[in-house]
């Protein structure tokens, strides 16, 4: 299981805003790279906990912001 790092804002009835999400990216590790140059975040789940933390610091954010190639798996989905 994985987690993409992502931010959620509610909306406001009063003021008729609609919620909204975002989906952080960045650019891709070598594995990824020669078939997309952005991916989404994907968190360590040792890191969900910090994430969700509500105070997280700038520094801590960008040391969960790089899921190393070796802890994924390329596979092809198509042969296109």
């Amino acid at each position: 299981m994985y987690g993409f790092a992502a931010t959620y804002e509610p909306g406001n009835d009063m003021i008729e805003d609609r919620p909204g999400c975002a989906i952080f990216t960045t650019a891709a590790n070598p594995l990824v790279n020669p078939s997309c140059q952005h991916v989404p975040v994907i968190l360590s789940p040792n890191d969900y906990g910090n994430w969700l933390a509500p105070a997280v610091k700038l520094p801590n954010i960008e040391s969960m912001l790089t899921y190393k190639a070796v802890d994924l798996i390329a596979l092809p989905v198509s042969p296109v």
